[in-house]
């Protein structure tokens, strides 16, 4: 089964289907706010397709149009009405994070959309962990799938916007390489071990692997703290 609806997400009217990977506190310009946690590339496409790589704040000009964020995502509304779910707030998307958040409520994005047992702690992997730690994640598309780690630091280009006209390539660095069936809409997923430690957040995949961004490259691009 995919994961409950409150774990797919879309900013208003982009037509691109995300998942909803964890909760956190991030400080944004001085302000600690309660935020939602996906990829840059789900949170803010409109502005990724312009070139905009990094938005600092609720008030950047940067931003394009609507700054809501609403659940379930479009291609997944069947009966169901969406909700909004909250607003964009800061995000980064360079050579080791395509990482966005939205500020929200902890009623808005409640822990039952994890399909998980809470979060224990990070997880900080080791050569060790090649081709025997298991990992799993649950993904708006997938639902729970199980893996296991093939590489602990790999870089790959990563096609965007595939099959339009906006579609280009990326070089995301440092990545973790996890041999598991995901598939598109699983990016934002929160990857964990077996033993629900967190290892990272799902940016891409393809017939055989996904590729996770660990979670130190996020903690060194945002002053964060994760709510487990």
């Amino acid at each position: 089964m995919p994961r409950p609806l409150g774990s797919s997400i879309e900013r208003v009217n982009s037509g691109y289907a995300g998942t909803l990977g964890l909760r956190a506190k991030v400080n944004v310009n001085g302000n600690v706010v309660l935020c939602g946690m996906s990829c840059y590339h789900v949170l803010f496409p409109e502005e990724l397709k312009k070139g905009v790589r990094e938005v600092f704040s609720p008030d950047d000009s940067k931003i394009l149009n609507s700054h809501g964020v609403v659940s379930p995502a479009m291609l997944d509304l069947n009966n169901t009405m969406q909700r909004g779910i909250g607003n964009v707030v800061t995000g980064y998307f360079n050579s080791y994070v395509d990482i966005g958040f939205f500020e929200t409520t902890r009623e808005l994005a409640a822990k039952d959309i994890y399909s998980f047992k809470p979060i224990k702690s990070i997880y900080e992997l080791t050569l060790n962990d090649v081709n025997t730690l298991k990992v799993k994640l649950c993904g708006r598309t997938s639902g729970v799938v199980q893996g296991k780690v093939v590489s602990v630091r790999t870089d790959n280009d990563i096609i965007y916007f595939k099959g339009t006209s906006k579609q280009f390539k990326h070089e995301i660095q440092d990545l973790i390489q996890v041999e598991v069936q995901a598939a598109a809409g699983d990016s934002g997923s929160a990857v964990v071990t077996i033993e629900d430690e967190l290892l990272g957040i799902l940016v891409a995949t393809d017939n055989h692997y996904a590729y996770i961004i660990p979670m130190h490259a996020v903690t060194k691009n945002f002053d964060v703290e994760f709510e487990f």
